[in-house]
């Protein structure tokens, strides 16, 4: 029930169908298929506004945990893409590179440095088509491998 880590705000958008959304995008001149770390609904949020919320989640966070706390946090896809973003210290121009599809329910595990919240790790794991994957960020490649 943290505010901080609400769904990106789309300013209603994300209530209307898919033929809706497009036909209002086409009528108020606002591209369909652009999502830079900018980039944003008149009225709603961006990637970027996200990472503020984030930001400011985690310095509560680092007020009330001890280096041996294990930290269960239970949100969406946008704001999961935001968190991935700064953990991996990707720059925001590479944000559309790095995005990579969240599948619903998938479980990711960031490995943090408790001293210096530096990502030591990530993996990640999602059931499709009748069984579980495993991915793992590989830092050299910049790919997460999946495997079954």
């Amino acid at each position: 029930n943290e505010p901080l880590l609400r769904e990106r705000n789309y300013a209603g958008f994300d209530k209307l169908t898919k033929e809706e959304w497009q036909k209002r995008f086409r009528e108020a001149n606002i591209s369909d298929v652009e999502d830079s770390y900018d980039w944003k609904i008149p009225g709603g949020e961006s990637a970027r506004d996200i990472e503020v919320r984030l930001k400011n989640f985690l310095s509560k966070l680092s007020e009330t945990k001890t280096d041996n706390d294990e930290t269960f946090i239970f949100t969406h896809g946008e704001l999961l893409q935001v968190l991935r973003v700064m953990l991996h210290k990707v720059d925001p121009s590479d944000y559309i590179k790095f995005k990579t599809t969240i599948k619903n329910c998938q479980i990711f595990i960031f490995n943090l440095d408790p001293k210096t919240n530096t990502l030591l790790s990530e993996e990640t794991y999602f059931y499709e088509n009748g069984q579980w994957h495993k991915g793992a960020y590989d830092k050299n490649s910049g790919i997460m491998e999946i495997s079954e």
